[in-house]
């Protein structure tokens, strides 16, 4: 019994040794992917074989709630549970804190678009700097908007679940709330644009 029992520790063992940084950032990275995976499928194959009728957003709606209450503690196995609930921190905020989020979030947003309009003022931008990453021209409205807010919702699940929810708990408990906060920032900025330098 104890030979078949050792090789199923050695993979608790390794990834306990890992610094929490390491494996906070691992964790988040799945999360992301395991999040945005299914809507992206559920989009390409809707504007490739039903463009008219995005059926998208309904698919799209049950992943993410299957995916957050998963996340947040529900279902097997139970001796999780109360690990992921802990680690989302999904828990219901308290009107004034919703009121000075969505501020701080409207003035961020705002900044970042006159830094976008600024840079295209006084720099010499190649065009394929300016071009969508995807054409959606020829498709109607209704489906158009369907895209973007499924982007915007997908985006904003799967982001607070990875970075802010599982990343942030772990290091924090660790190294407290500014390495929390700097990794995460760090984390958040770094894998989009690896991804985009990828693809490009």
């Amino acid at each position: 019994m104890e030979p078949t029992s050792k090789p199923k520790a050695i993979l608790p063992r390794l990834w306990s040794r890992l610094p929490v940084l390491l494996r906070a950032a691992i964790v988040a990275l799945f999360i992301l992917n395991l999040g945005q995976v299914p809507p992206g499928l559920f989009l390409l194959l809707a504007l490739r074989f039903s463009p008219a009728l995005p059926w998208f957003l309904v698919g799209t709606a049950i992943w993410l709630v299957i995916f957050w209450q998963y996340l947040g503690g529900r279902w097997w196995p139970a001796s999780t549970t109360a690990v992921r609930r802990r680690d989302l921190r999904g828990t219901p905020l308290p009107l004034r804190v919703w009121l000075w989020s969505l501020l701080a979030g409207g003035l961020g947003m705002v900044c970042v678009l006159s830094g976008a309009l600024l840079t295209g003022l006084v720099a010499d931008l190649p065009d394929e700097a300016l071009k969508a990453p995807f054409d959606l021209a020829g498709f109607p409205w209704w489906t158009q908007a369907a895209v973007f807010l499924s982007i915007a919702v997908v985006a904003g699940v799967v982001e607070e679940a990875a970075f802010r929810g599982y990343m942030l708990s772990r290091v924090e408990r660790r190294h407290g709330w500014v390495v929390g906060i700097a990794s995460v920032a760090f984390l958040f900025y770094a894998a989009p644009l690896a991804a985009f330098c990828s693809a490009r």
